[in-house]
């Protein structure tokens, strides 16, 4: 349940979505684990593969909302064109958008 917190290219901290309350009880995660976690996802986000992957969905998350009479398929060609031509500063904002998408979140700092 916890998330990386983006702040330009670089993961700053984490976020735990709320609702797993009851499944995870973890509210502070220890110093080490913490830390380690934020390494982890800095390393996850630093290959570009992963980055597109997760800037991917996000776009393809924007379309299905703005596009919803629109087929899969042509989503996925449009989202796969925008991917070809974004910045690797506008992957990071993407996957940014993601992960703040993805239901409620509180900062753990």
């Amino acid at each position: 349940p916890f998330r990386p917190l983006i702040d330009g290219q670089k993961v700053v901290g984490l976020r735990k979505a709320i609702g797993f309350d009851k499944d995870c009880w973890v509210v502070q995660p220890l110093a080490d684990w913490y830390k380690n976690a934020i390494d982890s996802w800095q390393y996850v986000l630093s290959d570009y593969d992963n980055l597109c992957f997760y800037a991917r969905q996000s776009i393809f998350l924007k379309q299905i909302k703005t596009n919803p009479d629109k087929s899969s398929y042509s989503l996925l060609y449009d989202v796969a064109e925008k991917i070809e031509a974004i910045s690797q500063e506008d992957l990071w904002i993407e996957t940014e958008q993601f992960f703040n998408r993805l239901g409620l979140a509180k900062d753990i700092i």
